[in-house]
């Protein structure tokens, strides 16, 4: 079989690093102790938080190797019980956390332990925004010293709204589509997923098994196309080749 090239890293995270600052210059500058740093310090700021983004949530410079199937499924798993505690926040239902766990057929008890497990807050559901915030704050501890006084306290309380308003923005650029290497590449499937199927099956006795049994199959199927061979893929994969026939199905060799 012929290995397709499924992304060029480079090109990617040229093309969002360009756009990314662009709209950092159309959040940042719109508050005035942002406005009131030097021109050297503003710049390293925005290409401080901007390069973080890449970094931290985009990828940029991890190795660029295959994601064994087992973490790829607990990255899954994570973003899956993220958008049940979002569905249910967003719908403005009491109970979040039964509700959330009503809509992968869980009760409470057992949604709740394994959102423990896999590291999900369950009192904050907005992950990216939350990030970008801390990079921000981050970022902006660099350069306390350097504000006018009662600035750096005034930018400190502006930082949520501040990195929610970034967060947005960056958002329109469908970050996931600038996915840079292979652990990144596993959230863009994990997010079509959910986006394509949650609404489907939310609510079913079988919806958790049913998302994930979609991810596994989809994300082996790219895997697969770079693969000379079932028992190249299980290698990467990290599984059995019977796992991996299972999951993408006969009359495939």
């Amino acid at each position: 079989m012929e290995k397709s090239i499924i992304y060029r890293p480079q090109e990617r995270m040229d093309d969002f690093s360009q756009q990314a600052l662009s709209i950092a210059d159309e959040v940042l500058l719109k508050y005035d102790p942002i406005k009131a740093m030097s021109i050297m310090n503003y710049d390293a700021l925005k290409n401080g938080v901007v390069d973080s983004i890449e970094r931290r949530i985009l990828g940029k410079n991890d190795n660029d190797t295959s994601v064994p199937l087992n973490p790829a499924m607990d990255i899954f798993d994570r973003m899956m019980y993220s958008a049940a505690l979002e569905y249910a926040r967003e719908q403005g239902l009491n109970g979040v956390i039964n509700r959330a766990a009503e809509s992968l057929g869980y009760d409470r008890s057992h949604f709740s332990r394994k959102a423990k497990q896999l590291g999900v807050d369950t009192e904050v559901f907005k992950y990216r925004e939350k990030l970008i915030g801390r990079i921000l704050g981050e970022q902006a501890n660099n350069y306390k010293t350097s504000l006018p006084a009662g600035e750096f306290d005034k930018l400190q309380s502006l930082i949520p709204d501040i990195g929610e308003e970034l967060s947005d923005k960056l958002n329109q650029l469908r970050m996931y589509e600038f996915y840079v290497n292979r652990t990144s590449f596993v959230y863009k499937i994990a997010e079509d997923v959910l986006k394509e199927r949650y609404d489907e099956v939310k609510g079913t006795k079988e919806a958790y098994r049913n998302l994930q049994d979609e991810f596994k199959q989809r994300y082996l199927r790219k895997l697969l196309e770079e693969a000379v061979s079932l028992q190249d893929l299980a290698q990467t994969a990290r599984v059995s080749q019977r796992t991996v026939s299972r999951a993408v199905g006969p009359g495939i060799a």
